[in-house]
């Protein structure tokens, strides 16, 4: 009996210990479904109000691309558009296609500026020598007893003309450049007879020309008119700052990467502060009669060869550095002749 009680008493404490357990998950489960069905209206309204706000913040984008466009027809189709991200794809069309026609338009007035200056250009660098020769002509047809051009005339006449076809040549060759035909060079050969040819200038200038060459060949890949060009332009404008003598030194190198570099420096009184950083645009000289497309030319037949052309800043002096990429000196030179270059103004 005694066991029997304690038996009853066990089954019904665990009943009731049961009941406690099966009421306790039933409002378990009731209070999480509720929780879950609250977080998660929370969380889809915040969701909700997010997409709400982007969406607004992209149809005020498109309205203000749609305004930036007065196009009727985009702003109508863009307006009407229920769909937020439609009508921003539309104006964002629209609007790419306008920067894209502004561009355009822009590029073209750039080139008509271009051509502006160009031809103003043209105008004053031609107006002077146009001028003797006219001078020359009204004299000439003022004397009734001897007509004709004496030989002082015709010096002055030739050399004028000389100079309009030399102005005419710089500009069609800054408009036109010309096309590359790279064979291998020796450059050290190549300046020595660009050397040759301004001496006698040099000479009367009293202007002293020093070349260091390296003792090793240097061949590049190169048009050698045009790389002559650019050897007489960098010659003939020391020569042009010097006028009552100085002196010219050529440094001939190759450089740690494999580079020909060559420097040309002089004694003259150097490149006035106010231009050196534009010294190689178009139209900037710092000669009274310089047309100003002798450096840009040059600089552009540098990078056309796959070299560079600068104007060495940290230095007080004139030194101009040409780098050009070599090739192995055991390459077959060209042995075709290198035609006279007349440097552009």
């Amino acid at each position: 009996r005694v066991n029997e009680g304690m038996l009853t008493r066990v089954s019904d404490t665990n009943q009731e210990l049961a009941e406690r357990l099966t009421t306790g998950l039933v409002a378990l489960g009731l209070c999480g479904s509720i929780a879950g069905l609250l977080g998660g209206t929370v969380i889809a309204s915040a969701i909700r109000r997010s997409i709400l706000q982007t969406e607004q913040q992209v149809r005020t984008t498109a309205e203000q691309l749609t305004r930036a466009v007065p196009n009727s027809d985009v702003s109508s189709s863009a307006n009407d558009s229920p769909n937020a991200l439609e009508q921003m794809t539309r104006s964002a069309t629209a609007v790419l296609s306008r920067l894209r026609q502004t561009e355009r338009d822009a590029l073209r007035a750039e080139q008509l500026a271009w051509v502006g200056q160009m031809a103003a250009g043209i105008a004053h660098e031609i107006r002077n020598p146009l001028m003797s020769i006219k001078l020359l002509v009204q004299a000439t047809a003022e004397r009734p007893r001897n007509p004709r051009f004496n030989s002082k005339d015709l010096h002055v006449l030739e050399e004028e003309i000389i100079r309009l076809e030399q102005i005419v040549s710089g500009f069609l060759d800054f408009a036109r450049p010309a096309r590359v035909e790279p064979r291998p060079v020796n450059v050290q050969e190549l300046i020595e007879r660009t050397i040759e040819s301004v001496r006698s200038r040099a000479e009367l200038q009293h202007v002293q020309i020093q070349f260091h060459p390296t003792t090793d060949p240097v061949i590049v890949s190169a048009d050698a008119n045009q790389l002559r060009q650019i050897h007489f332009n960098l010659l003939f404008n020391s020569l042009d700052a010097q006028p009552q003598g100085g002196f010219i030194r050529i440094f001939l190198d190759r450089t740690h990467d494999g580079k020909v570099n060559v420097l040309i420096e002089d004694g003259g009184p150097g490149v006035p502060g106010d231009i050196r950083e534009r010294i190689f645009e178009p139209f900037v000289s710092s000669k009274e009669t310089g047309v100003g497309l002798g450096l840009s030319i040059c600089r552009r037949i540098a990078e056309s060869h796959g070299g560079s052309l600068i104007l060495c800043s940290e230095r007080l002096d004139t030194t101009f550095q040409l780098q050009l990429p070599a090739i192995p000196a055991n390459t077959g030179l060209s042995s075709s002749p290198v035609a006279e270059t007349t440097p552009p103004g």
